[in-house]
């Protein structure tokens, strides 16, 4: 927020200055203040009762195309985890969205761990049966460890009583997984019907429900029993992908969250799970029958709806509206009093519009370049241009000589507002491509374990290297997306180390974000690993 007030109090005050020599004939109209085409808006419909485009009814209407109440995956998905995460003054609106009626308050919901140690611990007996000594955390301990490796009800009784409370939200769970789409209903807060304050209830359900799949596998895998395991496991990675069909980086970042829960299991099956060859071949290949997981350059779309109508909201609003959109502060009605009426008379928006759709083409066009060095390198020069474009928002000087010197101080104004409102929300998106190539390497690593299982089936042994599985257990061994060279892999005694060098490019030896222990700095370790032999979940 101080970066905020930065730039828009010096710009209250040189609004001031300007205002006075304005010609008359320059004043918008009170009405629209854009105008609405390709150039501006990027899209002139759907259009709001003000004459705005309603970007928010623009993205229901794409999310929406082709999906029906049978094969919406959202739909058996609200009906297990209920409606109480939905806020209610959106709610009604939600579910209308979705195409079914409003779920009840009450019924046989999904329930958090939380919630349900909450639950819990208000029958003394049951707790001390279950429970015992343990605190939360403890429980909480046990519920990550349990979606990493084989587990019992005895090992974590906790846990398995959270499961067998959950057992028919999880079928609906699974239910949801086998649709072929999922749309998620945008639905803003009622007081800044922005796409910037779009609510995201599926989010966190989501994963909660990939929680419950991948404890359940677990706890199936420690019984024995393979094919219900796969099952989960198989789900959660398909939960995966239909949380990846939301229009933005959000969804991408969860969806490659939660298939990366799934690669736990993955491995935990390849290493735990004592595969035919037969089985391991098959789970390797029904991943490779999945459809893609999102690519970050698809979600700029909604990037770009983001800061076309923050721009059209402050246009309508005024000046101040430019708060509310960046967290509010306490200089707010300092902000207010200063620009009240000003940006009507002051700003050409559909300059600043203008100004900001080259920079969302140009961020597409790096991003889905496929070479990881030429994508790298393209926003990199990107983000040079846009660190240079903020310095210059600082240099108020200059700013007042130009104001004064030249023939239009709207035109100076507008883009100097034009500047400001894309420093302030074109997206740092640079990570989440990192992030989808992390997920893409984790898949990758999946693939070969369930490959190597089957060749260890079939030998006795793993391999003397990768080569050795092609094609036979797997099609073609990918390279290591981080450094376009083979992956890493090494035998240790009867088992293996098959590792990525992650994001740095640096190769760490093997080791990961786990095992950054003892005040190591996690940023130097970031290889993504997988290694063998595994005892209970621990490293022999």
């Amino acid at each position: 927020m101080r970066t905020v007030l930065r730039r828009v109090v010096p710009l209250a005050a040189i609004l001031g200055f300007a205002a006075a020599p304005l010609p008359a004939e320059e004043t918008p109209k009170k009405r629209c203040l854009i105008t609405i085409s390709k150039e501006t808006t990027y899209i002139t419909e759907p259009l709001r009762p003000d004459g705005y485009v309603d970007y928010v009814a623009a993205l229901n209407r794409e999310c929406s195309k082709g999906v029906t109440t049978e094969n919406n995956a959202a739909v058996p998905f609200w009906r297990a985890m209920g409606p109480e995460l939905i806020d209610e003054e959106i709610r009604e609106k939600y579910f209308k969205l979705l195409g079914i009626p409003p779920l009840p308050e009450k019924g046989d919901y999904c329930v958090s761990l939380n919630e349900f140690l909450r639950l819990l611990q208000e029958q003394p007996r049951q707790w001390d049966k279950l429970a015992g000594d343990l605190d939360e955390d403890a429980i909480s301990d046990q519920q990550d460890e349990a979606m990493k490796r084989p587990w019992s009800k005895k090992e974590f009784p906790v846990p398995a009583a959270w499961l067998e409370a959950n057992e028919k939200p999880l079928a609906l769970i699974v239910e949801a997984t086998g649709r072929p789409r999922c749309y998620m209903p945008l639905v803003a807060n009622p007081e800044h019907d922005t796409v910037i304050a779009v609510l995201l209830p599926g989010v966190q359900e989501a994963r909660q429900a990939a929680r419950l799949l991948m404890c359940r596998a677990m706890l199936q895998l420690g019984q024995g029993k393979i094919d219900k395991a796969w099952a989960d496991v198989l789900a959660c990675h398909r939960l995966a992908r239909l949380v990846g069909e939301g229009p933005t980086i959000v969804d991408a970042l969860v969806s490659t969250a939660i298939e990366s829960i799934a690669c736990q299991g993955d491995v935990a099956l390849a290493h735990c799970g004592k595969l035919t060859a037969k089985q391991a071949k098959r789970f390797e290949a029904d991943l490779r029958s999945l459809p893609p997981m999102p690519k970050m350059a698809d979600k700029v779309h909604t990037e770009r709806y983001m800061y076309l109508d923050a721009v059209a909201f402050v246009a309508r609003e005024g000046l101040s509206a430019l708060t509310p959109l960046t967290g509010g502060g306490s200089s707010t009605e300092v902000i207010e009093k200063l620009t009240k009426g000003a940006g009507d008379v002051l700003v050409d928006w559909d300059v600043v519009l203008k100004m900001g759709n080259p920079w969302y083409d140009r961020l597409i066009e790096a991003m889905g370049k496929p070479d990881r060095a030429e994508w790298k390198k393209a926003l990199a020069k990107m983000d040079d241009d846009l660190m240079k474009l903020m310095d210059d928002l600082s240099d108020y000087k200059s700013l007042v000589l130009s104001l004064i010197f030249a023939k239009s101080p709207r035109v100076v104004i507008s883009r100097w507002m034009g500047n400001t409102m894309i420093s302030l929300f074109l997206p740092a998106i640079a990570a989440g491509r990192d992030v989808e190539d992390r997920g893409r390497m984790i898949v990758d690593l999946s693939r070969i374990a369930l490959a190597l299982a089957a060749y260890h089936a079939d030998h006795g042994a793993y391999p003397e290297n990768l080569a050795r599985l092609a094609p036979k257990y797997i099609a073609e061994i990918p390279d290591d997306l981080f450094s376009d060279k083979p992956l890493r892999y090494k035998l240790r005694g009867k088992g293996y180390l098959l590792y990525s060098l992650g994001r740095n490019g640096v190769d760490d030896g093997g080791r990961g974000y786990d095992d950054c222990k003892d005040g190591a700095d996690w940023e130097d370790w970031d290889d993504l690993v997988v290694r063998t032999p595994v005892d209970n979940g621990k490293e022999k």
